[in-house]
C-alpha cells in the first residue's frame, strides 16, 4: 500500500507529464496543419512528397502524445477512485518503483513481462 506521500509523488509527476504532452500536442497539431507556401503548382515534386512524409509523421505522433494523455488522464481517474496502483490482470500491488518509472502503468511487473511475452 501506497503512503499519501507517495500517492501524491505520483500523482504530481502524472500532472507533469500531462502538461508537457499537451504542449508536445500543440505544437505537433501546428506541424501537422502546415504546408509550405506557393498553392503546389509551382512546387517541385519531391518537395511535396516531403511535405507529405512529414505531415504523416507529425499526425503519427501526435496520436502517440493524445493516447498518452489518455493513458494519464485514466491514470488520474484511479487515483480519484482508489483504484491506483492495482494491477488490472491479478489485483496485486503494482510495485512503487515501478510506478514511479511508469506512473500511467496497469499491469504489475509479472502480468507485464507476460503479456509482452504473449505479444512477442
Amino acid at each position: 500500500m501506497m503512503s499519501p506521500e507517495q500517492l501524491d509523488s505520483l500523482r504530481e509527476k502524472l500532472l507533469e507529464k500531462r502538461s508537457l504532452l499537451l504542449g508536445d500536442v500543440e505544437s505537433l497539431a501546428d506541424q501537422a496543419l502546415h504546408t509550405r507556401d506557393g498553392g503546389g503548382l509551382t512546387e517541385h515534386m519531391a518537395d511535396q512528397g516531403t511535405d507529405t512524409y512529414e505531415q504523416e509523421f507529425a499526425l503519427n505522433l501526435l496520436q502517440s502524445e493524445e493516447d498518452g494523455i489518455r493513458e494519464i488522464d485514466d491514470s488520474l481517474e484511479r487515483i480519484t477512485a482508489g483504484s491506483y496502483g492495482v494491477c488490472e490482470n491479478c489485483s496485486e500491488s503494482i510495485p512503487f518503483l515501478r510506478l514511479e518509472a511508469i506512473p500511467y502503468a496497469r499491469l504489475c511487473t509479472d502480468c507485464k513481462r507476460q503479456e509482452e511475452g504473449e505479444a512477442g
